[in-house]
C-alpha cells in the first residue's frame, strides 16, 4: 500500500495509533465472505497480541455467518474491540459493528440497516433486500385493509337501505377481486426464507451485543426492521442515536485513514480481505508492557 500525502506509510501510521491505544490495528477491506473468518481467527490466534484491537472495516456487506464469527473472534481475543469506520460499512458490516465496544466514525463513515441480501426470484445473479420483500407484503396488507374500509364506507353512506352485513360482504368481494391477482404472485416459501434469514441476523445481533454492550435490543430491532431501504445511510449523527459509544477519530486515526487513501473509503476493487497494519509485538514485549502498567 502506497503512502498517500501524509508523510507516513500505513504501517507507520498504524504503529502510532497502536502505541496510543495499546491496541493492534487491523484492516478488513472487501466483502465479508464465508470462511474469510477462518483467516481472521488464524491471524488473531497466532499473533503476539496487545490487550486491545482497533479494526478498520470497509465493506459493502456479505455473509452474516462470517460477520458474526469475525466479531466474536475480536470479542474473545481482545479485552476491548474498537471498530473504526472511515468510509462505507454496510449490511453485514453493521453486524460486526454491533459486536464492538465502541465505534469510531469519520465524516465519511456510513453504516446501513442490518439487512439480508437474498437471490432474487427467477434470477441467477440478481440479489434483493429482505426489507424489500417484507415491506412489499406490509404495503399490500395495508392497502387491502384501506381499500376494504373505503368500499364499506362508501356503500353504507351511499344507500340507506343496505345493511352493514350486506355492505361488508360486497366490500369483501370487491377487495378480494382487486387484490387476488397481486397476492397470487406472493410465494409463501420465499416469504418464509426471508423471515428466517432476518431472524438469523437478529439472533446473531443479540448475542454480540451481550458482550459489546454498545447497543440495546430495542435499537437492534430498529436497525433490522425500521429503515426504509437496504441502502439507507446511517451516518455518525444517526449512529449516535443507536449506539452508546460513537466517537470522532483522533488526529492520529485521521492520518491513518488518509495513509490508506481510497482503501479506507471504498470496499472495491480489489478485495484485500483481512490483515494487521501495526507491527506485531516482539516475544516478551507484551508481558513487559503489562508489568509496566501494573
Amino acid at each position: 500500500m502506497a503512502e498517500i500525502n501524509t508523510g507516513m506509510s500505513p504501517t507507520q501510521a498504524a504503529d502510532s495509533v497502536a502505541s496510543l491505544r495499546d491496541a493492534d490495528i487491523a484492516l478488513y477491506h472487501g466483502r465479508l465472505r464465508r470462511f474469510e473468518d477462518l483467516s481472521v481467527i488464524s491471524q488473531c490466534t497466532n499473533r503476539n497480541k496487545r490487550e486491545n484491537v482497533l479494526v478498520i472495516l470497509v465493506t459493502e456487506g456479505g455473509d452474516a455467518n462470517s460477520a458474526y464469527r469475525i466479531a466474536r473472534c475480536f470479542q474473545m481475543q481482545y479485552k476491548k474491540f474498537s471498530l473504526y469506520i472511515p468510509g462505507l460499512c454496510k449490511s453485514a458490516g453493521t453486524l460486526v459493528a454491533i459486536g464492538a465496544h465502541e465505534l469510531i466514525m469519520s465524516d465519511y463513515g456510513e453504516l446501513g440497516p442490518l439487512d439480508v441480501q437474498m437471490p432474487k426470484q427467477d434470477s441467477v445473479w440478481e440479489m434483493q433486500s429482505g426489507l424489500t420483500v417484507m415491506s412489499t407484503l406490509s404495503t399490500l396488507q395495508h392497502r387491502a385493509t384501506r381499500t376494504f374500509e373505503d368500499f364499506l364506507g362508501n356503500l353504507v353512506r351511499g344507500s340507506s337501505s343496505i345493511t352493514l352485513r350486506t355492505a361488508a360482504e360486497i366490500a369483501t368481494k370487491m377487495t378480494t377481486g382487486l387484490f387476488s391477482p397481486l397476492y397470487s404472485q406472493v410465494d409463501p416459501l420465499h416469504i418464509g426464507e426471508v423471515g428466517r434469514a432476518m431472524s438469523v441476523a437478529s439472533h446473531y445481533g443479540s448475542r454480540l451485543l451481550e458482550k459489546g454492550q454498545n447497543i440495546t435490543e430495542e435499537n437492534l430491532r430498529k436497525i433490522i426492521s425500521e429503515y426504509p431501504s437496504h441502502g439507507y445511510v446511517i451516518d455518525r449523527t444517526e449512529a449516535e442515536r443507536l449506539f452508546s459509544s460513537v466517537e470522532e477519530p483522533s488526529n492520529e486515526e485521521v492520518i491513518l485513514a488518509k495513509s490508506l487513501g481510497n482503501l479506507a473509503l471504498i470496499p472495491w476493487p480489489p478485495d484485500l480481505g483481512f490483515q494487521f497494519l501495526s507491527t506485531e509485538l516482539a516475544q516478551g514485549q507484551q508481558k513487559l508492557s503489562q508489568e509496566v502498567k501494573q
